[in-house]
C-alpha cells in the first residue's frame, strides 16, 4: 500500500473523509481512558466504494482519537494543563496525524528534529546519572523541534463528527472477546 509511513499522509488527504469507515485500534485492548481488556481490533463502515485511502485515514484518525482521548483524561480527571504536545518516532513524519492531533486538541503539536528521541532520551539518563549532565534543564535545550501543526477551526466540526461515529464502533468493539 505504501513505501513510507509519510506517504500515508498524502494518502489520507487524497480524500476528504474516510467515508464512514471506522478502526478500532484496540491489539492488545482498550487502555485509558476506556479500560477494555477484552475490546477487539476491528473495522466498521467498509462499503463498495471503500478505497485503501478512506482505510488509511480512518486508521490515522483513530490513533489521533486516542491521543484526543488520552489529553482529555488527563484534563479532567488529573487537572493536568499543556502548553504544546510534543512527538517523535517514525510516526511523526505524518502530518496529516499530526495537524489532526492539533485539531482535535486544540494544542500545538511540535515534531522533534531528531524522530528517534528514545534513543536520545536514554542516552540523557546515563548523562544525568553519571554526572556527565548536572541537571535536566541543561537536557530541555539540547532537544529542537522545527516543525509545528496547530489547529485550523475549519477542520474541527468534521474531525468532532467522525470522532462521535469513532465512539459509536468503539463501544461495539469493547467486551469482545469472553474473560
Amino acid at each position: 500500500w505504501f513505501e513510507d509511513v509519510a506517504d500515508t499522509s498524502r494518502m489520507a488527504q487524497s480524500v476528504d473523509d474516510s467515508d464512514g469507515v471506522c478502526f478500532v485500534p484496540a491489539f492488545n485492548g482498550l487502555e485509558a481512558p476506556i479500560k477494555d481488556a477484552h475490546a477487539c481490533c476491528s473495522v466498521f463502515g467498509l462499503k463498495p466504494g471503500t478505497r485503501k485511502e478512506h482505510l488509511v485515514r480512518a486508521m490515522l484518525e483513530s490513533f489521533s482519537f486516542r491521543v484526543s482521548q488520552l489529553v482529555d483524561t488527563a484534563e479532567k480527571e488529573l487537572g493536568f494543563t499543556f502548553e504544546s504536545i510534543r512527538v517523535d518516532g517514525g510516526v511523526s513524519r505524518n502530518d496529516f496525524l499530526l495537524q489532526t492531533i492539533a485539531d482535535l486538541t486544540g494544542y500545538k503539536v511540535l515534531r522533534a528534529d531528531n524522530l528517534e528521541t528514545t534513543a536520545v532520551g536514554a542516552a540523557f539518563f546515563a548523562g544525568l546519572s553519571s554526572g556527565y549532565w548536572s541537571s535536566r534543564d541543561t537536557l530541555v535545550e539540547k532537544v529542537r523541534f522545527s516543525d509545528s501543526f496547530v489547529r485550523k477551526p475549519a477542520n474541527v466540526a468534521s474531525l468532532v463528527a467522525a470522532k462521535r461515529l469513532w465512539e459509536k464502533a468503539v463501544e461495539r468493539s469493547r467486551g469482545w472477546y469472553k474473560k
